[in-house]
């Protein structure tokens, strides 16, 4: 009995050791937990969850348990979290603009939120986050309000703008345009230019005039001309959305937007959104690649052979073996039209692919050979072959 007593009070003893390998959370009120945090004169670490969230699991199950994170959030921070549609959660979940799961607070000793940050990650980068929260040239609110007032050079204003886009932050939009402005404008610098792609949603004019100015673009970002257009038309894309969504999703809105700011593009947005449509919304792969088949063999073709091998390759990974070998059909009996001549390495892309995602290793490595000996296939697609057969010349 003696010995089973001192096994006892060793667990005992033990408990604290074991429980210091792992975020020490307080269960206390938010006001009880901001008392505490201004006697000890430490930051609060505030994880807002909800039960049925899977990262917030994840965080609590192998982030929070490490003893690496453990050591440093135990010693720097008061910790707390709380699921913020339940109980006292569900006031604060309003006062601090809770809106997606997990969402990561720091606070000053005094109770003022600084820090901000919506999501998972690992224990590294976790951390990470934590030096970050006390640190001014990092705190986003701190960093928010410097942006409002247009204070910060351009390294430092991206630095808040990437993570104000992740949080969806509600003045983006208007403090990038304020930030673009002084500038000089949309292509006033590569500063400007990438805010204009990158960070606000853009008009009807705004876009015509990035279509206008491509060549301009191309220069002040150092970007080739194929990846410009791409860009302008992912903003075009977008304008669309907004459209499709705001008339009850309707498609002929979403065109009538792409004949207004980019007519030659219309064809190929319709067809793009009609994938997307299949792939993300109706999860239907077999529809999906029905109409990249339709595509390729209208015979009054809307498409050119490069836009649909895009729509392909865009989604290439959405498709599996039984659309790979219905395609193949529909590549075998195609028929190039006079505007697909000098573009034929397009075809033997999608054959290469397909037949990649088909194991017919033969059939592949024909296509490819075909595909990198085409004197017009872009230099980007002659790298990806020769990487994959190095014995291609």
């Amino acid at each position: 009995m003696k010995t089973i007593a001192l096994f006892c009070s060793a667990l005992l003893f033990l408990q604290p050791l074991i429980a210091s390998d792992e975020i020490k959370f307080d269960n206390a009120t938010w006001a009880q937990v901001k008392e505490k945090a201004k006697r000890e004169n430490k930051m609060i670490f505030f994880d807002a969850y909800a039960t049925w969230c899977g990262p917030c699991k994840y965080m609590e199950e192998s982030v929070y348990t490490e003893k690496i994170v453990a050591d440093y959030y135990n010693a720097n921070f008061i910790n707390v979290k709380m699921d913020m549609e339940a109980g006292e959660g569900l006031r604060l979940s309003e006062e601090f603009n809770v809106t997606a799961y997990p969402t990561l607070l720091f606070f000053t000793p005094d109770g003022k939120m600084v820090h901000k940050y919506v999501g998972g990650m690992e224990a590294q980068d976790f951390i990470e986050l934590g030096e970050n929260s006390k640190d001014p040239e990092w705190q986003y609110f701190p960093l928010k309000a410097r942006a409002e007032k247009n204070e910060l050079n351009d390294e430092m204003f991206e630095r808040w703008a990437d993570q104000a886009k992740k949080m969806d932050d509600a003045d983006l939009d208007v403090i990038v345009r304020k930030y673009i402005k002084a500038k000089g404008g949309f292509l006033a610098d590569q500063s400007s230019a990438f805010a204009t792609f990158y960070y606000i949603d853009l008009t009807e004019k705004e876009v015509i005039y990035l279509y206008a100015n491509q060549a301009k673009i191309a220069k002040v970002m150092e970007w080739t001309a194929e990846h410009t257009t791409d860009l302008i038309y992912k903003k075009a894309f977008s304008l669309g959305l907004q459209s499709y969504e705001q008339y009850e999703n309707n498609i002929d809105s979403f065109t009538a937007v792409f004949k207004r700011v980019a007519p030659k593009r219309a064809a190929f947005a319709k067809k793009d959104l009609q994938v997307l449509i299949a792939l993300r919304v109706d999860e239907d792969p077999a529809a999906a690649m029905k109409l990249l088949s339709n595509a390729l063999l209208e015979t009054t073709k809307k498409l050119t052979l490069e836009e649909i091998a895009t729509l392909m390759i865009d989604n290439h990974a959405e498709f599996g073996d039984t659309e790979y070998r219905s395609f193949q059909k529909s590549l075998a009996a195609f028929k190039p039209a006079p505007s697909d001549k000098n573009k034929e390495f397009w075809l033997y892309l999608m054959q290469w692919m397909s037949y990649m995602k088909t194991a017919d290793d033969d059939k592949a490595l024909a296509a490819a050979t075909k595909a990198y000996k085409h004197p017009a296939i872009p230099a980007e697609y002659k790298t990806i072959l020769k990487e994959q057969y190095p014995d291609l010349k």
